[in-house]
């Protein structure tokens, strides 16, 4: 057969996958072995390869995982932003990045940049059967590339059931042994993360609150913070409304 590579259409080479293990596997060994040698094409089946191999050669096979690496984002505006992961960066290996739990940094193509100018970009999305919040952070450019972290989290779960399971097994009874870390500034509001704070000091643990990307964490958030990880604070001042960060309370003595 002699034809012209560039009139050949690809749909002519697809075939239905049968059912069942081994008979997916007939199916691969009699599959068609399209041949191109010497401007000729020709046909034969799969099993017949090594007929067409000169001896010595040289054979690689691609067994690369396709990963999802183009991520649509949604702007409050109505805008539709593209993120096209090129490679991982913290950590900048690609088995470690894929077992981080809460964060990660990747190189990414942006498409409709013009659009993203600032601010995080959140999608719901659902991984494993539980929904997730996505956000996206822009960051350094590098060439034609961003830097992009990538956070996720759903303050919407209420994981109180967990916490007074652990309390009922454990052995430490003392709150300042039983920290808990309580991450804000993504994904959760102000109401939620003082539910979470106030909830955990009622079932008797500790907690200590992370602020992501302090820099651009608006005032309260931050002021949070220091009255949380001031455990005497914390604790003098039990609720977060009364909190002065010029005094320890307001109308009261001043913080030493």
């Amino acid at each position: 057969m002699k034809e012209d590579p560039r009139h050949i259409h690809i749909s002519e080479y697809s075939y239905p996958l049968l059912d069942g293990f081994s008979e997916l596997n007939d199916a691969e060994d009699q599959a068609e072995l399209l041949i191109y040698r010497r401007e000729e094409v020709s046909e034969d089946v799969f099993t017949s390869l090594p007929e067409y191999l000169p001896q010595g050669s040289l054979m690689i096979f691609n067994n690369t995982k396709v990963i999802q690496a183009r991520l649509h984002f949604r702007k409050e505006t109505g805008a539709l932003i593209e993120v096209f992961c090129l490679e991982p960066i913290q950590p900048n290996d690609y088995v470690l990045n894929f077992q981080q739990t809460v964060h990660a940094a990747w190189l990414c193509m942006i498409g409709n940049l013009k659009k993203w100018k600032d601010g995080q970009l959140k999608r719901e999305m659902t991984v494993k059967g539980f929904p997730i919040t996505l956000t996206a952070t822009r960051g350094e450019c590098k060439g034609t590339s961003h830097w992009v972290d990538f956070a996720w989290d759903n303050p919407e779960d209420d994981l109180t059931p967990y916490f007074r399971k652990f309390s009922d097994l454990t052995s430490v009874k003392d709150y300042r042994k039983r920290r808990v870390y309580v991450l804000t500034n993504y994904g959760s509001t102000q109401e939620q993360d003082l539910y979470r704070i106030y909830t955990l000091r009622e079932m008797g643990y500790e907690p200590f609150v992370m602020v992501y990307e302090k820099p651009t964490a608006p005032p309260e958030t931050r002021k949070l913070q220091r009255w949380v990880n001031n455990k005497w604070l914390f604790h003098a001042v039990p609720d977060f409304k009364d909190y002065d960060p010029t005094g320890y309370a307001k109308g009261k003595t001043k913080e030493k």
